[in-house]
């Protein structure tokens, strides 16, 4: 609950926080940039440690669903490695560890609740151009531009009615929003504008019939001007960088 602000922050820049205590509510939007990051990988009984400059958040997914450990995937790119003996930042400050789980999961698909859903995923690729060495650069990457940052996903449901189905082949726009909650603290991804794609319900087994609706988020004309807001709502006070 308290570090996955931070690989927020990362992909979406500084959010915009609100509250004076326990809960605060950060607000993460889709920015023309993303920030630059050095990360530092750990063998301190060795001691060696790994540190790479210019890292930047590539891709990020999860899916949810089920009775398993809830866990985010989160791709880097990075310009330089070094290896060295001591640490580049000491000490280091050892954040709670607060989990969410499957079972703290709720869709909303165009503002209702969806009790049918069985799986979902997520998807934020931020198109990276990691093929930016140049000559002279010592075989490290100069740059890394940003693309055009493609949100997507599915959602596999009990095919009880046509109304996802109809949206689909209509073409019609709706939104999501995945949200997860523990007491006061939570996390949500709300997709404003959502388009389905067309899939036909399949039989899996005796049991039911799915469907399985993989869908696009985009940004054309909702209120909140991004195509996906990611809302953190726990007990740390800020995540703003200078």
């Amino acid at each position: 609950q308290t570090g996955i602000g931070f690989w927020l922050r990362a992909m979406f820049g500084n959010p915009a926080t609100t509250g004076s205590g326990d809960p605060y509510t950060h607000v993460f939007r889709v920015t023309k940039s993303q920030p630059s990051l050095v990360l530092e990988q750990q063998y301190p009984d060795i001691p060696a440690y790994e540190k790479f400059n210019g890292c930047k958040v590539n891709k990020f997914s999860f899916t949810y669903g089920g009775d398993t450990e809830l866990t985010a995937n989160i791709d880097i790119l990075g310009a330089k490695r070094t290896v060295g003996a001591t640490s580049f930042a000491s000490p280091l400050t050892a954040l709670p560890l607060l989990k969410f789980s499957n079972f703290q999961g709720t869709i909303e698909e165009a503002g209702a609740q969806l009790a049918i859903v069985t799986e979902a995923s997520l998807n934020a690729d931020f198109g990276l151009d990691g093929n930016t060495y140049t000559i002279g650069g010592n075989g490290c990457r100069t740059d890394l531009p940003e693309g055009i940052l493609q949100v997507s996903g599915s959602i596999k449901a009990f095919f009880a009615d046509t109304v996802l189905l109809n949206k689909a082949v209509n073409n019609t726009k709706s939104s999501l929003k995945f949200k997860f909650t523990s007491g006061t603290h939570s996390l949500q991804f709300f997709m404003e504008e959502v388009i389905f794609q067309q899939t036909s319900p399949g039989i899996e087994s005796e049991k039911g019939i799915y469907i399985n609706l993989p869908f696009k988020a985009f940004y054309d004309s909702g209120a909140g001007g991004s195509a996906i807001v990611a809302t953190l709502v726990n007990g740390y006070a800020s995540y703003a960088t200078v």
